[in-house]
Order: structure tokens, then C-alpha cells, then sequence
């Protein structure tokens, strides 16, 4: 509530200088200005998240093309789906591959457009390790990270805009133009340990072995220990902590099960 007091504060400091001096009628001030202020401040709808994810998905698909692999994307999004019916939250989530091997990364965009790089598929050893990645991107989503990460930067450039007397403010332009480069900036630690969480325990609804989650961020980061690049821990706080605290609430909770799917052919067949 702080935060936001002060986020508010600031934007009508700017605002007023803004006008100070000037006579009202006198700016070219767009008339919608000052109402689309107030979408900055409050809650983004899931509609609106949306919008801005499906316009940026078309933005990320033209600078990273996806792969052609047709069996392989398929293959994926059946895994990311199968983790996302148990999310809670209902997205149109979607899950692409994007051909790009010498690149081990996987991030999200509002609205559940997710994405995985090849060079991020031939480092993993087994579906469960692959329902981790997609799962605790999944849970940025329904967790609302990644929309409130855009939110935050767009409440300050809304300020500086003010200040810079540009008026055509439009909420969901903004958050499009940028959120290429949010997308891509690190989470908070406190959200990056409620995506492993909550991964966590939507790969265990979705019956897979939940150590899988512990075993992507050991491996990711032994390799990027021996100096191998992973932007995905780059935009991932890389902490042997993560893992040690999924493994504990593994543990804690108890949910090891006989059954859970740790490793299919499939995986295999289109992956290794």
C-alpha cells in the first residue's frame, strides 16, 4: 500500500509540473489523459493482460522465429497444458518452441504466452525436468508476476511522460511497447521462490515427479557454475538456495508419490 501511495504521489508531482505556468487550454493535452492515468494504478484486467500478451506474442515471434518442428511444438504444448489445467487460473496458455540453440532460456508473457528455446530443451534430461521449466513459467503467469513487473515499469513511464508533456497515453500500447524488455529483466526473489512453489505443486497435479523441479535447477546451475551462458538464470535469480528450498517443501509436504512420471519415450523420440 507504501509503494503504491508514493507511485501515485510521484505521478502527480509530475503531473503538476507539468501544468504549472501553463494555461490548461493552452496544451495540447489529450482529453483521455488524465482518466488513462488512473488504469496505471489500478488492478489489470485479465482482458487487458491478454491483449497486451497476444500483441507482444506477435512482436517475440518475428524477432525469434519458432521452430518448424511441427511434432516437436506439438509435444511441448501438450506438456505446458498439462501442467496449466492445474494452474487454477484460466489463460489461454499456449507454449512455443523458438529455434534458437545456442540461446537456454524460456520466459513469459502476459496473458500465458510462454515460450522455450531448443538450446534450453537439449540441456534437460527427462519430461519431468521439462514440466518444471514450463510449470514454474506457468506460475509467473497465474501468480500475475509478469503483469505486475510491466505494470510497475509502466507506472513510472507514465511520470516521465507526463513530465516530457507527451499526452497520447494508451494502457495497452504502453505495455506492449515495453514489454519486450521487461520480459527479459529478473524477478524478485520473493516471486521467483513462489514460482518454484507453485510449479512445484502444479507438477504434482499433474501427476508428475516433483523433483524434476529440483533437478532443472541443479543442472542449470552446475553448467552455468562451469561457466556455460543461461540467460535463463540470468532473468532467473540463480541461487543453489531455489533449489535446496523446493527440495525441503518436497519433503516437508511429502509429495514424492508412487506413479509420478518422471521420464517418457516421448521425450526422447522428440527432444534428445
Amino acid at each position: 500500500m507504501r509503494t503504491m501511495f508514493y507511485k501515485k504521489l510521484f505521478v502527480l508531482a509530475a503531473l503538476s509540473l507539468t501544468i504549472t505556468g501553463c494555461q490548461l487550454d493552452s496544451m495540447a493535452f489529450n482529453r483521455d489523459a488524465l482518466s488513462t492515468i488512473g488504469g496505471f494504478f489500478s488492478p489489470v484486467s485479465q482482458q487487458q493482460e491478454v491483449v497486451a500478451g497476444a500483441q507482444l506474442d506477435q512482436k517475440i515471434r518475428q524477432k525469434y522465429p519458432p521452430s518448424k518442428n511441427v511434432a516437436l511444438q506439438n509435444y511441448v504444448s501438450s506438456i505446458g497444458r498439462r501442467v496449466a489445467a492445474q494452474s487454477g487460473v484460466q489463460y489461454p496458455y499456449s507454449y512455443v518452441v523458438l529455434e534458437d540453440s545456442r540461446t537456454a532460456n524460456a520466459f513469459a508473457a502476459p496473458g500465458g504466452f510462454i515460450y522455450i528455446t531448443t538450446g534450453l530443451l537439449n540441456m534437460l534430461e527427462n519430461e519431468s525436468q521439462l514440466a518444471a521449466v514450463l510449470a514454474h513459467e506457468t506460475a509467473h503467469v497465474s501468480s500475475r508476476h509478469v503483469i505486475k513487473r510491466l505494470q510497475e515499469r509502466s507506472t513510472a513511464d507514465v511520470a516521465l511522460n507526463l513530465l516530457s508533456r507527451v499526452t497520447d497515453i494508451n494502457f495497452n500500447n504502453r505495455l506492449t511497447q515495453i514489454g519486450e524488455a521487461v520480459l527479459f529483466q529478473k524477478f524478485s526473489r520473493e516471486d521467483e521462490n513462489e514460482a518454484d512453489l507453485v510449479g512445484t505443486q502444479m507438477m504434482v497435479k499433474a501427476g508428475y515427479n516433483p523433483l524434476g523441479m529440483v533437478q532443472m535447477l541443479e543442472k542449470l546451475n552446475a553448467l552455468n557454475a562451469r561457466g556455460v551462458v543461461i540467460p535463463f538464470l540470468q532473468s532467473h535469480p540463480s541461487s543453489e538456495s531455489r533449489a535446496r528450498l523446493v527440495e525441503e517443501y518436497i519433503q516437508r509436504n511429502q509429495l514424492v508419490r508412487t506413479g509420478q512420471l518422471t521420464d517418457t519415450t516421448y521425450f526422447h523420440q522428440f527432444v534428445r
